[in-house]
Formats: structure tokens, sequence, C-alpha cells
């Protein structure tokens, strides 16, 4: 992620669609999920719009927690 955010400040108008079900059917260890959200964390400075479109798994998760 961070290079695609590097890659982003040379241009003028970046879109960056992230694709749902990257999370597992049974989620994170709270490692592995600290690690994701370092990640994204890395794209609040990216030079364009950021669409998260989520997957079957991201509602499913969604709707476990509620």
């Amino acid at each position: 992620m961070s290079q695609i955010n590097e890659e982003s400040q040379t241009l003028n108008d970046s879109n960056l669609l992230i694709l749902g079900n990257f999370v597992s059917k049974d989620g994170y260890t709270e490692d592995a999920k600290t690690d994701v959200i370092k990640q994204f964390e890395t794209l609040k400075s990216f030079n364009g719009k950021v669409i998260f479109t989520p997957g079957q798994n991201e509602w499913l998760l969604m709707a476990i927690e509620m």
C-alpha cells in the first residue's frame, strides 16, 4: 500500500479501488488486525480518491459484530 501511496503523489488525479473479501471469514488475529490497520493508515495521504467496496466477508463480519 505504501508504494501505491507514493506513486499517487506523482499523479494529478488518482483513484484507488479496494475490492472486498480481503478479510477471511474468521476475521483476523489481533496482530494481523494491527498490521492491516497500519497498511490502510498509509493511505491517509493518498493523492486522490480511495473507494472501498466491501465483499461478502466484510458484510458477514459486520453482521456478526452487530
